[in-house]
């Protein structure tokens, strides 16, 4: 057990130096709480994933693949976007996870981080069902450790959430949620958050998608960890696209972070075997390498640069953002990002024309968002060189202390 704690604790350690090597010179300190929380989330899958396979590198894999190939990463470095997936995942590993609290701890704990969840995002209030099935399995699972009727238990932790339920929407305006007006705008929403090019899983976490299949398919070998992947991304998707608008400017299906981390489970435990025998699909890499690429652009360029685009449409903005092709985030970031490293190359290396999309001409300049990226600018060089070595040395620590992970993974 000692050994298990200082992997883990190595492991996040490792994990919020990588990421806090990549912040923004606006932000204050208060950012960095994204990053910690990040970090835990990455290492709790660890924990999860490792005591159920008995594969410590396993765990390792997966929680870089949750971090760095989807839209996790680039909400890192948004304040407070990543406290409802931490506490909703952490509620998912008292309840059902492979933990080792006693049943009274295990339950008041369960109760703490529901309650969070509720209160941390509007958002929040759409995971009461699957809460309350998490209260249940909790108590089941006490009831098996000691003889007791599990139903008085269950009975008093829903009372309660059903309380900080009322008490969160008696706060909220409900009157401004315009929805749907036919079932087929409700299934296209439903489309657009699988499978849509602008704002789908499909592009940016086709990892996520790979495991809310087989979580389907019935191919987890825990069937409660199959079930929390299935029913955190239904209770979100369901509700949402009812929406007349269900999505924005920001990165990716941002309503759906918090179904990303359980999704990732239900791919590690249906992968397990395979994993042992050291075999991997070639479309598994394909998937990794997909995620990867586009969730580093959105961790380059700010999430509020294609809002602040002047040739983006005010009239029929979210159908353009949502649908339009031209306005797909990853390919507008990319065009921002190659026209920023055009104007800092040497003048010898720099192409004729740059390849930017026509509704990005008009833009200026945009500044990337990581410090070690502004550094290379000409003009902010001086000023920002120290803090940058300093973030860069962190990041080689985090790197090393993550290799060290990997070893001591093997052994």
């Amino acid at each position: 057990r000692g050994s298990e704690r200082a992997w883990i604790a190595t492991l996040f350690c490792g994990l919020f130096l990588v990421l806090a090597s990549g912040r923004q010179p606006e932000v204050g300190t208060l950012a960095l709480l994204a990053q910690m929380e990040a970090a835990a989330l990455g290492a709790l899958l660890a924990l999860w994933v490792s005591r159920s396979s008995d594969l410590r590198r396993y765990g390792l894999a997966i929680a870089l693949a949750a971090l760095f190939t989807t839209p996790l990463l680039p909400y890192a470095f948004v304040e407070h976007e990543l406290t409802l997936p931490l506490l909703l995942f952490t509620a998912g590993f008292l309840a059902i996870g492979p933990n080792r609290l006693r049943s009274p701890v295990r339950e008041l704990a369960l109760l703490l981080a529901s309650a969070g969840v509720l209160l941390a995002s509007p958002s929040g209030l759409l995971l009461l069902p699957l809460l309350i099935w998490l209260a249940w399995c909790a108590a089941e699972r006490g009831g098996a450790e000691r003889p007791s009727n599990p139903r008085p238990r269950f009975y008093a932790a829903t009372a309660i959430l059903l309380v900080l339920f009322a008490l969160r929407a008696w706060t909220l305006d409900l009157q401004a949620i315009a929805l749907v007006d036919s079932p087929i705008d409700w299934l296209v929403h439903v489309h657009g958050f699988l499978l849509s090019l602008n704002k789908g899983l499909l592009l940016f976490a086709p990892l996520v998608l790979i495991g809310l299949w087989r979580s389907f398919r019935g191919a987890v070998s825990e069937r409660n960890a199959a079930r929390f992947a299935l029913y955190s991304a239904a209770s979100l998707i369901v509700p949402c696209a009812g929406l007349t608008r269900w999505s924005d400017a920001s990165w990716g299906p941002r309503p759906l972070l918090a179904a990303c981390a359980p999704a990732l489970l239900a791919l590690a435990l249906s992968s397990t075997e395979r994993a042992r025998r050291g075999g991997h699909r070639r479309w598994i890499l394909a998937a990794v390498v997909l995620g990867l690429a586009v969730n580093t652009l959105g961790t380059a360029i700010p999430q509020t640069a294609l809002a602040a685009l002047p040739s983006l449409p005010q009239e029929g903005r979210s159908v353009a953002l949502q649908f339009d092709p031209a306005w797909n985030h990853a390919r507008i970031d990319a065009a921002l990002l190659g026209r920023w490293v055009g104007t800092n190359l040497p003048e010898a290396l720099k192409a004729e024309e740059a390849g930017v999309p026509a509704n990005t001409e008009a833009a200026e300049i945009v500044l990337p968002g990581p410090l070690l990226l502004r550094a290379f600018d000409a003009g902010e060089r001086a000023a920002l060189a120290p803090r940058a070595l300093l973030l860069a040395l962190a990041g080689a620590i985090g790197w090393t202390l993550l290799v060290l992970v990997r070893h001591a993974s093997k052994s």
